[in-house]
């Protein structure tokens, strides 16, 4: 008899330790997830910073802003951008 209640007691206490660790295991996701979005967030609004020194980026700045370059490639009626 007391070995059939500590077999119960083993199969409860496992079944409990799967509930704790499943509950870790989705709240450390929770936090992962948001970590995750706040360095995405951090990193486009440095990207924002850094973007007219990025080669593809600088080519259309330069097309935007070069009175030449606004004749040859008319990109602001294109997009519809006032000046």
């Amino acid at each position: 008899m007391i070995e059939s209640i500590d077999g119960s007691i083993k199969s409860g206490l496992s079944k409990l330790n799967q509930n704790v660790i499943l509950f870790w295991l989705g709240k450390s996701w929770s936090y992962l997830t948001e970590i995750l979005l706040y360095v995405t967030g951090i990193a486009c609004i440095g990207f924002n910073f850094i973007m007219q020194n990025v080669f593809p980026f600088h080519v259309l700045d330069e097309i935007l802003h070069r009175p030449t370059l606004n004749r040859s490639f008319p990109i602001r009626v294109i997009l519809n951008l006032s000046d």
